[in-house]
């Protein structure tokens, strides 16, 4: 099923939901990695940092020795205490880069830059809200 988040489409590329395939307006589709809004934590200063899984662990080490940004789908789960998880909605898409650290085997800890839409960029939003989902107004 494709979903329209920020202009793009963006469709799972299987039932593990590890990656999605993000297009506009028919031009090739790129792989993105797909993480949860559970994993958004903000510190002390105002920085938004959000924790990424990739399915091999290698993967997960190579982005963050990388140090290049890249693209997120932020996704929302229908109830955060089910394993594996049971996709509900995707919340935005963020430019983000890696901090170096390595926070489990297949996973990374990322600073977000900023949201990404199809007609450009925006500043990263605070938190996505608590509770029942506000959807994010893309301009």
């Amino acid at each position: 099923m494709t979903h329209l988040v920020g202009g793009y489409d963006l469709w799972f590329t299987g039932r593990a939901h590890w990656k999605a395939h993000r297009s506009v307006a028919g031009q090739e589709p790129d792989m993105v990695p797909v993480t949860w809004t559970k994993a958004w934590r903000r510190d002390g200063k105002g920085t938004n940092f959000l924790e990424v899984w990739f399915e091999d662990p290698e993967e997960a080490k190579a982005r963050s020795d990388e140090a290049e940004t890249f693209v997120v789908a932020l996704a929302e789960a229908k109830d955060f205490e089910q394993v594996p998880r049971v996709f509900k909605e995707f919340r935005g898409l963020f430019e983000v880069e890696p901090t170096g650290t390595i926070l489990s085997e297949n996973s990374l800890e990322t600073r977000i830059l900023r949201r990404v839409n199809a007609n450009g960029t925006q500043a990263a939003p605070a938190a996505p809200a608590k509770g029942k989902a506000k959807k994010a107004k893309m301009r």
